[in-house]
């Protein structure tokens, strides 16, 4: 009987506050995409920090490349923290040292969103060559390579509109509202979505940071 008491209280308490399977699920997928995204950051510094030797302040320059690489992956716009982290707030007008650790941390922000910006090229154009004979042969094969990079390029900088909510200007116009216009905007889409779905697999796919890992990073 407490059994059953305890499950029926459970049960009108998720009742209560509204909570339902789906934003449950949503709430793991969304933890499940931060994690995936503070590991590739955590990574990309790992791969990238011999690049700054010698650099001052580096602890506070690995900090800034790492937030705004996840902030990019994030689906963030990757532009420079109106407020940086609580512990930056107010160095600005202080010393010449702690005014430096700031410009460090702002440093390592733009070069972690530069850096996440190239990796993402590279790895789209990498999936295209290891993948393109898989679509030799279909129509209008150009638009369709250019809408996998740009699919690939954009799901792997943390965005997720596929198809593309925006065409780029090339495929505008009263040219590619009908006729082989129409279908080589339709191809572009496809490949579009094909690309998205191939970086999400990928990315899926990628080890989580071992907690040593993760730890010695700084």
């Amino acid at each position: 009987m407490e059994k059953i008491a305890t499950l029926m209280m459970l049960v009108l308490l998720g009742l209560s506050v509204g909570c339902s399977s789906t934003e449950f699920r949503d709430g793991k997928d969304d933890t499940a995409v931060s994690i995936r995204s503070r590991t590739r950051s955590l990574q990309a510094w790992a791969e990238t920090r011999e690049l700054y030797e010698g650099i001052p302040n580096p602890e506070d320059f690995g900090k800034g490349f790492r937030d705004g690489h996840y902030d990019v992956a994030m689906g963030g716009s990757g532009r420079r923290p109106v407020l940086p982290p609580r512990e930056y707030r107010g160095l600005g007008g202080r010393n010449d040292g702690e005014q430096s650790r700031l410009t460090a941390y702002m440093d390592g922000h733009e070069h972690g969103v530069l850096a996440i910006i190239e990796q993402s090229r590279l790895l789209a154009e990498l999936s295209w060559e290891e993948s393109e004979d898989m679509f030799d042969g279909i129509p209008h094969l150009s638009d369709f390579r250019r809408g996998y990079m740009d699919g690939f390029f954009r799901t792997s900088m943390g965005r997720s509109d596929a198809p593309p909510e925006v065409m780029p200007g090339e495929y505008s116009g009263r040219q590619f509202e009908s006729g082989p216009g129409k279908a080589r905007a339709k191809t572009y889409r496809d490949g579009y979505q094909h690309g998205a779905l191939t970086a999400k697999a990928e990315m899926s796919d990628e080890e989580m940071v071992a907690p040593a890992f993760a730890d010695g990073i700084q």
